[in-house]
């Protein structure tokens, strides 16, 4: 394995949720990322694994989520895998954020936040999978500019 990457999978149980906050905290703290940005990872992330398991699958049965996060340079790349149904996040319209709470409709704000985190979205389908990739640019140095700004070491 790469030492700039981790991969990880959780099975469709909320539970498993820890995997996820555990697996990213030491792969942040190795690779110097601020917890700022890891907050915003981890963030996104937990709201897209929540979302595939609460309505991904149309059975009880076990199915496995898989979930690789690399570091090349000043670009983070996150792939999520899994088996459930068809969902493009990239199709869900923006919330309407602008109007009085009680004309907003429910829903729709995690996607917002994880389009305001995340730099590019891919969503892609094959055969039964849903590919879904999301890319961050990590600054590396220079005076801080944004909230992703990686620590020098």
């Amino acid at each position: 394995m790469d030492a700039h990457a981790i991969q990880f999978k959780l099975q469709n149980r909320l539970s498993d949720l820890k995997i996820l906050s555990r697996n990213l905290q030491a792969f942040g703290e190795r690779q110097g990322l601020p917890p700022k940005c890891v907050f915003e990872i981890n963030f996104a992330l937990e709201e897209i694994l929540t979302n595939i398991i609460s309505y991904g699958y149309c059975d009880e049965q076990p199915h496995w989520i898989k979930v690789r996060i690399a570091l090349d340079g000043e670009t983070l790349t996150i792939r999520v895998k899994d088996d459930g149904r068809y969902f493009n996040l990239s199709e869900v319209p923006p919330p309407e954020i602008n109007c009085p709470l009680e004309d907003r409709r429910i829903g729709g704000l995690g996607i917002f936040f994880i389009r305001k985190f995340m730099d590019r979205i891919v969503y892609e389908r094959r055969q039964d999978t849903n590919i879904l990739t999301l890319k961050k640019q990590i600054r590396r140095s220079g005076p801080p500019s944004g909230p992703c700004q990686a620590q020098r070491g």
